[in-house]
């Protein structure tokens, strides 16, 4: 709480000198907007900066999408694990405070100092937590460095014991979100702004989270453009930020993301309404598999102005690429030097001869050993402690480990939880999904694969209007992976493929793959990959 308050009298003194809504004498307004104000909505608002969902999380989402439909209550479990994904930042609701809340926040506005109770202080951090302080605590780089360590890759802990003792990983990445602080690493910076002065009434602002951008080559023209190149990390890729069509009639905005066959696309048209900056947000991940060794992004404004205006456009994109050698040859340096001050320092001090140092070495023994080592470790601690799962936590654990373990264990607890996912579309016009096409003919074509790298699939048509468009969607567990499209016309064939360069072949899960022509389904076929 003291650096809270040191950090406020720095920030009101420049609110102060900026001319913000500040008022004199009560030093939260300098932090705390009016809650009437905020667009709450706005998934990547200070204090929020949704980080996208990772694959079992869209799980949860879809359970709980499923449970609403059908207009059925949500569960305590439910409920806490959305809270949980809230605190994350990993919903793609942005939480919006209630009556009580934005009383709360209100009251905070009111008080003439910036030296908070014991109760007052609780309820603060509360709404950090919630994500209901639309402010960002400022970083420094032992922060950003931080951030970047906990979005390497996802650490998960299998039970409370783990959460509170035996991965420190969840633990910080809980409480460093809970606090507020961007998980994107931007801090609650702008965000690059390209170009410094808009083009054509275009301009972008992004921020890029989940990779390590190089220089970028800036090229002007009709449609002027900003390309970086640079390496992905395991983890999450998440490419945020805003889009400005100030001129002529609008701008289309497009937005892709991609990581290996991982692909989320955005495109919204933003209006020149003439009475100010017109803009769209956009937040938009993808998870990162480790070994991933090709992903980007691409942000596009395509403006629109009169007849005679031409076309003038905006880019900004991404070529990210992983060595996997190099990466992995880095962590171990790192981790090793790490372990060695760490060992050291614990050493210097005697550590290992308290009570807290021969309980961690026998927790590292255990680690050590195994699985099963560790299994019964966390077993004997937890009689111990005499320690006995809570209702509330019993059932976060189970829905916890159903969600982990996925495939028919999450569809079990679903349909046991009233969350069950509908069944897919019926199969429509004899298309079949197999391994390969030979002219308009599937080859190799079945309900289910093992491990695999790419499916295809070969669609007939007939007296089709020339210049028809053939669109395919992919999904996997009811979630859309990819899409793309064709010319068509006439009376011929078509065919689309769904492949990933991951040593590992396509994730598994349930696919469906649905081919249009206009609102026309000319062929849909649901096959599953994996276990």
């Amino acid at each position: 709480m003291r650096r809270i308050s040191a950090a406020l009298a720095l920030i009101v003194m420049t609110a102060a000198l900026a001319g913000a809504e500040y008022t004199p004498g009560r030093p939260w307004t300098a932090v705390i907007p009016d809650p009437d104000t905020v667009d709450w909505s706005n998934p990547d608002r200070p204090g929020y900066h949704y980080r996208g969902m990772l694959p079992l999380h869209e799980k949860f989402y879809e359970y709980i999408k499923t449970k609403r439909e059908r207009g059925e209550e949500l569960s305590m479990a439910d409920n806490a694990m959305i809270r949980r994904l809230q605190t994350l930042r990993r919903w793609p609701e942005a939480p919006v405070p209630n009556q009580f809340w934005r009383s709360y926040l209100r009251y905070l506005r009111e008080q003439t100092t910036d030296e908070l109770n014991w109760a007052q202080r609780f309820m603060l951090w509360e709404a950090f937590a919630r994500g209901l302080i639309a402010w960002d605590l400022e970083q420094d780089e032992h922060t950003r460095n931080v951030v970047e360590y906990l979005n390497s890759g996802p650490f998960r802990a299998r039970n409370w014991f783990e959460r509170c003792f035996g991965r420190v990983e969840p633990w910080m990445e809980y409480t460093t979100a809970s606090v507020g602080i961007d998980m994107g690493g931007g801090g609650g910076a702008p965000g690059t702004v390209y170009p410094a002065e808009p083009f054509n009434g275009l301009q972008i602002t992004y921020n890029v989270a989940g990779a390590t951008l190089g220089e970028a080559e800036d090229t002007p023209g009709f449609t002027t453009s900003r390309r970086h190149s640079g390496v992905v990390h395991p983890g999450t890729l998440t490419v945020s930020g805003s889009g400005l069509g100030d001129g002529g009639y609008g701008a289309t905005l497009t937005v892709r993301v991609w990581a290996g066959a991982e692909e989320r696309k955005l495109e919204e048209w933003i209006e020149n309404t003439r009475g100010g900056a017109d803009s769209k947000s956009f937040s938009l991940s993808v998870p990162v598999a480790p070994g991933t060794t090709s992903a980007g992004f691409s942000i596009r404004l395509d403006g629109s102005y009169s007849m005679g205006g031409g076309h003038r456009g905006l880019v900004v994109s991404g070529a990210l690429g992983q060595s996997a050698a190099d990466a992995a040859q880095q962590r171990a340096q790192a981790d090793a030097e790490w372990r060695a001050r760490v060992e050291k320092t614990l050493a210097e001090l005697g550590y290992e001869q308290t009570p807290g140092g021969r309980e961690l070495a026998e927790m590292r023994r255990a680690l050590q050993g195994g699985d099963a080592a560790w299994r019964e470790y966390v077993d004997r601690k937890q009689r111990e402690l005499g320690y006995q799962d809570s209702d509330a936590e019993a059932g976060l654990d189970e829905l916890a480990s159903a969600l982990d373990a996925g495939g028919a264990t999450w569809d079990q607890y679903a349909a046991a939880h009233g969350g069950a996912v509908a069944p897919p579309p019926p199969d429509v016009g004899g298309l079949q999904v197999g391994t390969g096409t030979s002219g308009g003919t599937t080859t190799g074509a079945a309900d289910h694969f093992d491990q695999v790298g790419k499916v295809s699939a070969a669609m007939n048509y007939e007296d089709l209007p020339a210049g028809s468009v053939a669109a395919a969607v992919w999904t996997r567990d009811g979630a859309e992976v990819t899409r793309s499209q064709q010319q068509v016309g006439g009376t011929g064939w078509v065919s689309f493929s769904l492949f990933t360069q991951d040593a590992g072949g396509l994730q598994s899960g349930r696919y469906t793959l649905t081919i249009t022509v206009g609102d026309t389904v000319l062929g849909r076929k649901t096959f599953t990959i994996g276990n």
